[in-house]
């Protein structure tokens, strides 16, 4: 999908509510944006809203996406989509946030999950968070629920240099992350941020390290200033 969410700013590719489940597998999510003047969160979300409905996403590619607020988020899961898994997926050059917003407050993120419970989970298996600039949040906003992070890697992502939140992962309060055979450019703050009442797991077969991407650490920092 290629496109602009003109009426509910939520989901400029797609926006799923109230499915007993949705099966994404070998999608294309390129160059999307909402209209940041109208709808949920005054158009935050650009690519993929997705509001209490399961979500099986695999093989998928969500690229060069853009959301031009201080609420900026590429994909959101919010409400009753418990037993959700993203596999195999790619979140790369996405850029959202802007100069609104409080840089050293965590808004949201690339991807965001606020779900019902803190029992409620997702899964984010074999995937690639790189080379995405999120201004007021984070690669991965876990805001609400249980989420199991594995075989995954997050590279070079950027959020502001005055933020007090992670560029990688941000777990709140009702959050819990499980991380194993994950790789992280690093093992600081920098990398995860975690607000009191929340949990961040970091279990076996995690490596901090560079994973020697195509595009280089280097040249993105040349592209991005």
């Amino acid at each position: 999908t290629s496109g602009s969410a003109h009426d509910l700013g939520c989901g400029g590719g797609l926006f799923l509510s109230s499915f007993k489940r949705a099966v994404l597998d070998s999608c294309t999510f390129m160059t999307n944006a909402p209209n940041s003047g109208k709808g949920w969160r005054t158009g935050g979300v650009s690519t993929l809203g997705v509001f209490s409905t399961p979500i099986e996403a695999s093989n998928c590619e969500f690229r060069a996406n853009s959301a031009p607020t201080k609420f900026g988020i590429s994909v959101s899961l919010y409400g009753a989509c418990s037993n959700s898994v993203f596999r195999n997926c790619v979140f790369t050059g996405n850029t959202h946030g802007n100069t609104e917003g409080d840089p050293s407050k965590d808004y949201y993120g690339i991807l965001f999950a606020g779900l019902s419970t803190t029992n409620d989970t997702l899964v984010i298996d074999n995937c690639t968070f790189a080379y995405n600039i999120n201004r007021t949040g984070t690669a991965f906003h876990a805001y609400k629920g249980r989420f199991t992070v594995r075989n995954s890697v997050f590279h070079a992502n950027v959020t502001s240099s005055s933020a007090e939140h992670g560029a990688d992962i941000s777990c709140r309060t009702n959050a819990t992350v499980d991380i194993s055979y994950t790789m992280f450019d690093e093992n600081s703050e920098s990398c995860f941020s975690v607000q009191e009442g929340g949990s961040v797991n970091i279990g076996k077969g995690c490596v901090f390290s560079d994973p020697l991407l195509a595009t280089s650490t280097e040249t993105f920092q040349a592209k991005t200033g």
